[in-house]
């Protein structure tokens, strides 16, 4: 139940073996690093870190490599239900995480540039993001997790997601793995059957008119782009992209499954009531002139009759 103006809760700074046997890290806030802030190579063993609080990354461990270390691993221990904007049970970036006899369960575990290695003793029910390095999983992995989700957050068609340590990857094994993306999915490779890689699926861009009706669909791989067409309607300015009006013949890059909407002219409530007083002023002129014109005909009616 603490609160750290700067970063951890529990702050080590130069490194080594933290025995946590018994102890249990909860209900504390910091701006990295809720419950634990790292900077160094690291191992962490026992214990339990839970409920804790980043008001920026790594609610449960934020893992820095200031100082040169550039290894943390986590042995028989427990990371629950920790919150932040990013990495909500563990952030570490430029590092490799070993983790042995672990239960992560909650929101995530955010990753940058670097491995992540995970025992067939471990329980990981949380989402697993990375970017720009590898997960692997050993044999027996998918017994113990079986809510495990992984999230790639620099996409590149083929490249290797996971990799298998002492079995190989079958269908089952790359359901179990969810992507969480609607446009890839997991894939074996071809040449080798211990690595899983990305497989692009084309995105929907359906286009549709104001009312709903679909005037043209498209399917576009990710990342390609789509010349938005013309449309021949009267008032039509452009396509409503992401709340933004695209004109046509410009290009999008699609990165999802796309509804765009086509976006007319708005004529502007003074510019309505001036076309409606002018046509009423009209009306107004040409009855006059009506009633003008009946009753010079009954004049000129009345003086042929007087006449006779």
């Amino acid at each position: 139940n603490n609160y750290a103006t700067g970063n951890g809760t529990i702050y080590n700074h130069s490194g080594g073996i933290l025995y946590s046997n018994n102890t249990t890290v909860k209900n504390n806030t910091a701006n990295c690093g809720g419950g634990c802030y790292i900077d160094g190579a690291t191992t962490i063993t026992g214990g339990v870190i839970k409920n804790n609080v980043a008001l920026s990354n790594g609610g449960g461990i934020y893992y820095s490599t200031s100082t040169g270390g550039r290894t943390l691993t986590l042995q028989n221990i427990q990371i629950l239900d920790n919150k932040a904007d990013v990495g909500s049970e563990i952030y570490a970036n430029g590092t490799t995480v070993n983790i042995s006899s672990v239960v992560l369960s909650g929101q995530s575990l955010r990753l940058e540039k670097g491995d992540l290695n995970i025992d067939s003793t471990s329980k990981i029910e949380c989402l697993l993001e990375y970017n720009n390095g590898k997960i692997t999983l050993k044999n027996g992995i998918f017994e113990n997790s079986q809510n495990c989700k992984i999230s790639v957050l620099n996409p590149v068609k083929d490249m290797v997601v996971v990799y298998a340590s002492g079995f190989k990857f079958d269908q089952e094994n790359i359901k179990q793995l969810r992507l969480q993306a609607d446009h890839m999915t997991l894939a074996l490779n071809s040449e080798n059957d211990s690595v899983a890689i990305l497989d692009f699926q084309p995105l929907k861009v359906v286009l549709v008119d104001r009312d709903g009706t679909v005037i043209d669909s498209y399917l576009i791989e990710y990342g390609h782009t789509l010349k938005l067409p013309k449309y021949k309607k009267e008032d039509f300015e452009g396509w409503l992209v992401d709340d933004k009006i695209v004109k046509p013949d410009q290009e999008i890059t699609v990165l999802k499954n796309l509804t765009i909407v086509a976006s007319y002219k708005q004529v502007s409530m003074a510019l309505k009531i001036s076309v409606i007083v002018l046509t009423g002023v009209a009306l107004i002129a040409i009855i006059s002139l009506l009633v003008v014109i009946i009753r010079q005909n009954k004049y000129k009616k009345y003086e042929k009759e007087t006449e006779i």
